[in-house]
């Protein structure tokens, strides 16, 4: 997934569950974790995964999501994707 137009801003964190972000153009994965946050950068492509749990994230973005139309879901990703739009 990628932001088509939010601000540098946007921030993503986590809750509860052991997961990890996958983030382009770095090819940087981090472990996420309860009281760990990241912060994703305009039009940044990034996934999310889960391990053994299912995935339980709290997700703000600031300045506030426009609406559904601004996520760009992308057809390829670090890990095999899961869901779809």
């Amino acid at each position: 997934m990628s932001s088509g137009s939010l601000l540098p801003s946007n921030c993503f964190a986590t809750l509860l569950k052991c997961s990890a972000i996958w983030r382009d153009p770095t090819e940087t994965v981090t472990t996420l974790e309860p009281g760990i946050s990241v912060l994703i950068g305009f039009q940044e492509r990034f996934q999310f995964r889960a391990f053994d749990q299912p995935l339980e994230l709290i997700l703000a973005t600031i300045p506030g999501w426009p609406g559904a139309d601004e996520a760009v879901f992308e057809k390829e990703g670090k890990w095999p994707l899961t869901i779809s739009k």
